[in-house]
C-alpha cells in the first residue's frame, strides 16, 4: 500500500498557487535570547581587603584527548553489555533449571500416578 499527499479541495481558481511541499512546510527560526547578567569578583586592594579563608584552589587535571575519552566509553560500554549479557543468561539459566525441576516432579508424580491406577485395575478384576 503507498501513501501520497493529500489533495487540496475546494473551487479554486486554476491561477491561483496552489499547495505544494514547500507552502506547507513551516521553516523555524531559533533565536537565543541572552539577558544581560553583571558578574563581578573583589580583588584585595589599598583600603579594601577581602579574606581568602573560604577560596578553593583548583588544580587541572591530565588532558585528555577525545580518542582517549572515546577509548575509555568504549571500555565502560563493553564492561556494562558484559554485566548485562550476564545477568541475562542467569536469568535463561534459572528458568531452565526451574523447568527441569518441574518436569522431574511432573513425572514422579505421572509414575506414582499410574502405578496407583494399575493397582486399582489389578484390585478390580481379582
Amino acid at each position: 500500500k503507498q501513501w501520497y499527499q493529500r489533495r487540496v479541495r475546494g473551487n479554486c481558481d486554476s491561477t491561483m498557487t496552489r499547495s505544494c511541499r514547500e507552502t506547507q512546510t513551516v521553516r523555524q527560526k531559533n533565536e537565543r535570547c541572552q539577558t544581560t547578567s553583571d558578574t563581578s569578583t573583589q580583588m584585595t586592594k589599598t583600603g579594601c581587603w577581602v579574606s581568602d579563608r573560604q577560596d578553593k584552589i583548583i588544580i587541572p587535571g591530565q588532558y585528555v584527548s577525545a580518542d582517549e575519552k572515546f577509548a575509555y566509553m568504549l571500555r565502560q560500554v563493553i564492561i556494562l553489555q558484559s554485566y548485562f549479557r550476564r545477568w541475562k543468561a542467569k536469568r535463561y539459566v534459572d528458568s531452565i533449571r526451574l523447568d527441569h525441576i518441574r518436569r522431574i516432579e511432573w513425572e514422579k508424580k505421572e509414575e506414582e500416578r499410574k502405578r496407583k491406577e494399575k493397582e486399582r485395575r489389578l484390585k478390580e478384576e481379582y
